[in-house]
């Protein structure tokens, strides 16, 4: 009998889900450590998942670059790989890109480094456009400028002269729908995805689940992460709490920073672009200015490659459903 877990999950099944999670790592990058985990039946990747781990390698310093982007906006990313490394010592990367800030300033590390460097690993956590220390702006879920900087990534990395040209994408949450973004790019550095926990539909998932507006989740969510993007940090009530801000990049990372964090001024909060959101199939009215605009997140331009097939098969998956959702509200009304 398994034992029931908060959410839902037996722990036999969570373990599971870990388990399939750390061996795509290796079915994709690493086949050696895969046949050296065959001779130990308790251990995955070498890591004992009832506690005892065999970690061969000690974390190295994180590097903390710009990459610049086609467009020439530049992104804030941080680079782990394992104590000890030459400069052209290749690794394999597993790349994470999220928006709730990469790093804090003054901490030495981040959770995924910690993670996975040990287990011989490059690891990139990067700040997507328009939030933490990276330039642009982040006006909507899967931006169209977002999901295209992936590409620009993953050639930046295949570029590092300790870089194998292999790498995953992995995430949970917002890493996990960034990394399923990755995807999309079809490049040819990326060798395979590990997305956990990732929403497909922010309008039917997230704001307007079942068709009736989740007006607590937008307002919280929404504005929190502009506080992010404001590199202000609050709690889950809107009260500010201390923190030193995200981690800066470079020598002069503050003033990097302090202009990075201009350009996200240009784009109000995903909250405010939902006030003028009621179906699925919305479009700006006369009048308002597209930057405002949220519902570009879940449908794409009207007369699109991609509507014109889901409308053919009915496919409601990803993020391109084109089926109209119904909400209690009519449309001229705002999600409250």
């Amino acid at each position: 009998m398994t034992e029931s877990q908060p959410n839902g999950l037996s722990l036999s099944r969570r373990r599971l889900i870990q388990t399939s999670a750390l061996a795509a790592f290796g079915a994709i990058l690493l086949p050696r450590i895969v046949a050296c985990a065959q001779d130990t039946p308790a251990s995955i990747l070498r890591l004992d998942l009832d506690g005892a781990a065999d970690l061969p390698h000690q974390l190295g310093g994180l590097e903390s670059v710009s990459a610049p982007m086609r467009d020439g906006v530049k992104l804030a990313l941080d680079i782990v790989r394992p104590a000890g490394d030459g400069v052209d010592t290749k690794r394999d990367t597993i790349l994470v890109m999220g928006r709730y800030w990469r790093g804090v300033k003054g901490e030495a590390f981040n959770s995924w480094a910690e993670t996975l460097v040990p287990h011989g690993y490059a690891v990139v956590v990067g700040d997507v456009r328009g939030t933490g220390a990276s330039f642009g702006q982040w006006p909507y879920h899967r931006s169209r400028g977002e999901t295209r900087d992936f590409s620009d990534v993953l050639d930046w990395i295949a570029k590092q002269p300790w870089s194998t040209g292999s790498v995953v994408g992995y995430g949970l949450s917002y890493t996990a729908n960034t990394s399923d973004w990755m995807a999309e790019r079809n490049h040819p550095a990326l060798k395979g995805i590990i997305p956990r926990f990732a929403d497909y539909d922010p309008y039917d998932e997230l704001y307007f689940p079942g068709g009736v507006p989740n007006g607590s989740y937008g307002a919280r969510w929404g504005n929190r992460v502009k506080d992010l993007d404001r590199n202000v940090l609050v709690d889950v009530n809107g009260i500010r709490k201390p923190s030193p801000g995200v981690r800066p990049v470079g020598p002069d990372g503050e003033t990097q920073l302090a202009a990075a964090l201009q350009e996200h001024e240009r784009v109000p909060s995903v909250w405010e672009g939902l006030q003028h959101v009621a179906f699925k199939d919305d479009r700006p009215r006369p009048g308002v200015e597209p930057r405002c605009w949220t519902g570009a997140s879940w449908r794409p331009p009207i007369g699109s490659r991609s509507r014109a097939h889901r409308s053919r098969t009915g496919r409601a998956g990803s993020t391109l459903a084109p089926r109209r959702a119904q909400c209690a509200a009519s449309s001229g009304s705002r999600i409250r």
